[in-house]
């Protein structure tokens, strides 16, 4: 987004963002123009703390058939799985297993989608 917009509840902070922003796949140089992938990240957690369905995106964020594309994208590849073990692995040097909204949001997400394959 080239506009800056207020923070949800749900955005990471700065802190959580740079520990997953290496895990995620590298922006192509050609092709469709960019899209900030930290604010990818954001609206997914938006939709799932907020419940609401991939259509009733507020348009303060990126479109929702931009978001849903990443993140379907990334649940096929294993983006997700690879964010899981990574905040899992993070948590548990740190002795908070399951502490973190993320790490239990992707578990689940990761578990229904298996589920429906």
């Amino acid at each position: 987004m080239t506009a800056i917009r207020k923070p949800y509840p749900s955005d990471l902070s700065d802190d959580q963002w740079s520990i997953i922003a290496h895990l995620l796949p590298h922006k192509k140089t050609v092709g469709r123009p960019s899209v900030n992938l930290r604010e990818v990240v954001n609206a997914v957690l938006y939709i799932y703390q907020s419940g609401q369905e991939w259509r009733m995106m507020p348009h303060d964020l990126l479109p929702w058939q931009t978001v849903y594309g990443y993140y379907n994208r990334w649940l096929k590849d294993g983006t997700w799985d690879n964010i899981n073990a990574h905040l899992q692995l993070q948590l548990i040097q740190r002795n908070r297993p399951n502490e973190s909204f993320v790490v239990r949001w992707i578990s689940n997400r990761l578990k229904q989608s298996r589920k429906s394959e």
